[in-house]
């Protein structure tokens, strides 16, 4: 038997962009379920999946993929940005000396 993966809201919110009083508020109304140990609250993933309409596990592989595509961008940008400005700092020295 396979376990189920769960999540604090913590997480889930940084994965869903839901902020995690909504998912409390949304856990309250019925809207998601969540399981609270000892003072948090745990979604399992085909919940949360199901709470944003991915049903189909391929298409939620595909956002994942997606998200991860990105996420590399983004840090591709972040590296060359250091760069340029390294380089600034190294022109502004050449110019000051």
């Amino acid at each position: 038997m396979m376990k189920e993966e769960l999540l604090e809201l913590i997480q889930a919110s940084q994965e869903t962009g839901v902020t995690v009083e909504q998912l409390r508020k949304d856990i309250a109304r019925g809207l998601l379920r969540g399981k609270k140990i000892g003072r948090k609250f745990l979604v399992a993933r085909k919940d949360l999946n199901s709470y944003l309409g991915l049903e189909n596990n391929n298409e939620v592989l595909e956002l994942q993929l997606e998200n991860e595509k990105l996420r590399n961008k983004i840090k591709g940008y972040e590296m060359q940005f250091e760069t340029f400005k390294g380089l600034l700092k190294t022109l502004a020295n050449i110019a000051d000396a």
